[in-house]
């Protein structure tokens, strides 16, 4: 195991080459500390100068871009997910490429209950512009199969499964009340049972995926259950953190203005 992806475990971008690099055996996670200006030192620069995560390591190899990270761990290690002929990789470029749509209205809703995100000028729009985009993408490419491959995942289900789990969170309805297609929620547990590495989303050190959502909530339940002074109560709760303003940054690849601090970094082997 070679490969090593640098990145976040509570951003969807990441998740989805970690997971593929994990589930073939090609490499694991390895923390990228950006909120103490990892991103923005040296070594991380000549990774990849613009300065975001994930990035791919493998080798001589270094590469930055999810998608792209994709293609490479998927041709290199697990071509059975992205086959070399045309017509079928064709389709799954396309699912690739059709995502960036959903990925629009996926940062007006679930990057919103992540705290990535200020709540849309009419949330309950966004809600059902998000669900309508999610529908379109599984009637075109999942269609009546389990995945987007068939009966197994292909490489946009890589991609697409880490956001749909974001999005089943309970939290999103909680804090936006935004709920999901029964399907969507099928799909998802479908890609949980057959990607042992999915569960990198479920548990990572208190920052999946999962975690992060639930963390979310409960910060949400006790700013509301807390008796504060009148007036100060809806401001105070919608303070960030400074993890909420690291995660916000990372999820919509804006570098932060921290002063470079020596970073810390740390390898998840293993889902």
């Amino acid at each position: 195991m070679s490969a090593k992806v640098l990145g976040v475990p509570a951003s969807m971008n990441c998740v989805g080459p970690v997971v593929l690099a994990m589930e073939s055996n090609a490499g694991g996670f390895e923390f990228c500390n950006i909120m103490e200006g990892a991103h923005k030192q040296p070594e991380f620069t000549a990774l990849n100068p613009y300065q975001q995560v994930p990035v791919l390591q493998d080798g001589d190899i270094t590469i930055g871009e999810s998608n792209a990270i994709l293609r490479y761990l998927a041709r290199k290690y697990k071509p059975e997910v992205y086959p070399t002929n045309a017509a079928e990789a064709a389709t799954i470029d396309f699912a690739l490429d059709s995502f960036a749509r959903v990925y629009k209205a996926h940062t007006e809703t679930v990057y919103v209950t992540y705290g990535y995100a200020a709540r849309a000028k009419s949330q309950a729009a966004a809600n059902g512009e998000y669900v309508a985009a999610v529908t379109k993408w599984m009637d075109t490419f999942v269609r009546d199969e389990t995945f987007a491959g068939g009966d197994q995942p292909n490489l946009a289900d890589y991609k697409a499964a880490p956001f749909f789990f974001a999005a089943v969170q309970p939290a999103n309805k909680q804090l936006i009340g935004l709920e999901m297609p029964a399907r969507v929620r099928a799909y998802v547990d479908a890609f949980v049972a057959a990607v042992g590495a999915s569960a990198f989303m479920q548990s990572a050190g208190g920052y999946s995926l999962k975690e992060y959502a639930a963390t979310r909530a409960a910060q949400a339940q006790a700013a509301v259950s807390k008796e504060e002074p009148k007036g100060e109560k809806e401001n105070k709760g919608q303070k960030d953190k400074p993890i909420d303003s690291f995660l916000r940054c990372l999820a919509l690849g804006r570098p932060l203005d921290g002063h470079g601090r020596a970073k810390r970094r740390f390898t998840a082997k293993g889902a």
